[in-house]
């Protein structure tokens, strides 16, 4: 008898526990079913939105269609060929020139023509109020000193007291030996040194670095010799948007004015291939052959960009391409017809849109599926989850209803 009570003791405290057990699963099962069916879903949806959803339309026909409507607006000029070393890059929408002078008195000719070409190229008579010039400065410029000690070849020329008119006479005599080539090559070099970092220097100096940009640069240096040439501003280009002038010491702040501008004005009119800017007609030529040139850029490129998507029909056109569409369209409708080459290139070149970054639909599928195979597991444990607690939610209704009613039968 005594063993019979405490197995039934056993039994009775064994009893709670188990139902505790039995609840604690029972209730569990449903939290832990929608959080394993709320983490597939978002896994679920989040892959579908980067393998459908997230694509755009380049609407190329249409870009295209819109911007030769409008580049025709441009009269005869628009069907003149252009040639083609002018079209192997985008027309420049800002110009940038960075100054280098041995003499700070220097810096004011320069500042004051780099202001009267800047009113040149923004008057009514070059753009319509739609072009970039009229939005900002078309000219980004850096004027520095830099000043050299008096043993360089260079500065033979520099204005110094009595008692170094010796020095200065021996340096006259030494240099007059000397080729005017070595003379060239030695202020070539020096001028090399000084603007050896434009190519970075455009991107600090751009407003937007969307617009196009090109660095040139000029250095003037005191006129390494006294002779008839040297009564002259001198100009010499050693590199397509590099060059160096040489000044005379002696000159007048009347004369510098006058010489230094011309020197300026000779050598930016060259690098903006314009012929005068005192000319009217010059510069309205000017203007509507950037026009041209940009509108003949943009077409290419867009029609290259077509090829490519032809000949990868299957090759979806990513949503973050659809910035570039938009800005090329804004473009297009404001006619700003200098900054269409820039746009149409960046479209063009634009790194989702390269063809070698594809993955065709089959590859993305197996690389998708690897990723998502986790996941599924997940969603079917949390759908075994969700059936169990509702069986177990099922019998223990059924339980219930079979007590209540053995317990009417008993009353």
């Amino acid at each position: 008898m005594e063993g019979e009570r405490v197995k039934g003791e056993v039994n009775r405290k064994m009893e709670p526990k188990q139902k505790c057990n039995d609840d604690w699963r029972l209730s569990s099962n449903g939290p832990w079913g929608v959080l394993c069916m709320t983490l597939f879903l978002v896994t679920i949806g989040v892959h579908y939105k980067a393998l459908c959803n997230d694509r755009t339309d380049l609407s190329l026909p249409e870009l295209m269609t819109a911007m030769e409507a409008q580049c025709r607006s441009l009269g005869p000029a628009f069907e003149q060929p252009v040639p083609e070393a002018l079209l192997l890059h985008p027309v420049e929408t800002q110009f940038g020139i960075a100054v280098w002078v041995e003499n700070e008195t220097w810096a004011l000719p320069v500042h004051d023509t780099l202001d009267h070409i800047e009113k040149v190229v923004k008057s009514e008579h070059v753009e319509d109020g739609t072009d970039a010039t009229h939005r900002g400065k078309f000219i980004q410029r850096i004027v520095r000193v830099a000043s050299f000690p008096h043993n360089n070849p260079h500065t033979v020329g520099n204005n110094g007291g009595d008692n170094n008119n010796n020095n200065n006479n021996n340096n006259r005599n030494s240099l007059s030996s000397r080729s005017n080539g070595d003379d060239r090559n030695a202020l070539a070099a020096t001028a090399a040194t000084q603007q050896l970092g434009l190519g970075v220097a455009k991107h600090a100096y751009a407003l937007d670095l969307r617009e196009e940009l090109h660095m040139h640069g000029v250095s003037f240096f005191l006129a390494p010799t006294q002779s008839a040439e040297s009564a002259h501003v001198r100009c010499f280009s050693f590199e397509d948007r590099q060059a160096y002038c040489t000044v005379p010491a002696n000159a007048t702040a009347a004369w510098l004015q006058r010489e230094v501008s011309a020197a300026v004005a000779t050598l930016t009119a060259r690098w903006m291939n314009l012929r005068s800017f005192r000319d009217v007609n010059a510069v309205r030529q000017w203007a509507l052959g950037r026009q041209v040139r940009g509108c003949q850029y943009a077409m290419r490129a867009l029609q290259q960009l077509q090829l490519s998507v032809n000949a990868h029909p299957e090759m979806p056109a990513p949503y973050g391409v659809r910035a570039t569409v938009r800005r090329l369209q804004r473009l297009i409708d404001e006619k700003r017809f200098a900054q269409f080459a820039r746009a149409a290139d960046d479209l063009q070149f634009h790194p989702l849109l390269l063809p070698q970054l594809y993955i065709p639909w089959d590859q993305a599928l197996v690389n998708h599926l690897s990723i998502l195979l986790p996941v599924v597991g997940m969603g079917i444990l949390g759908v075994r989850l969700t059936i169990s607690a509702h069986r177990a939610k099922r019998r223990r209704a059924k339980l219930q209803l079979e007590t209540t009613v053995d317990d009417k039968k008993e009353q």
